[in-house]
């Protein structure tokens, strides 16, 4: 078990991409009381969740959540704990627009899955 020092409930966490991988990531966080905030480059994405949540169905039913979600424009730093949940060819130029935004104690952890539709 994670002792308190290490939990990070409290420190807010930007996920990068609300997608599959981050949206399901992030609501389930969100819900569990961290301090999320999802941030995608699709506007009609972002407007969706923002006015009807992030509906996910599966094994564990069909449920829908409200975590806080901005355009990618809308993001502001410093950030620390960061997620990147993005396609893997829409890698380098989303770190390299983070980079200028992560605080001195901030880092990304990649959440990504490196599997690619061809385009």
């Amino acid at each position: 078990m994670a002792s308190a020092e290490h939990d990070l409930l409290g420190t807010p966490i930007t996920i990068i991409g609300a997608g599959a991988i981050g949206g399901t990531v992030g609501a389930y966080l969100h819900d569990a009381g961290y301090a999320v905030t999802l941030v995608d480059t699709a506007e009609e994405h972002v407007r969706a969740i923002s006015d009807r949540g992030l509906r996910i169905t599966g094994v564990r039913g069909d449920r829908t959540f409200r975590p806080r979600i901005i355009l990618a424009d809308e993001l502001r730093g410093p950030i620390g704990v960061t997620f990147l949940c993005v396609k893997g060819h829409f890698t380098d130029a989303t770190v390299r627009r983070l980079e200028p935004l992560l605080a001195a104690d901030g880092y990304v952890v990649s959440l990504q899955n490196g599997l690619n539709e061809k385009l």
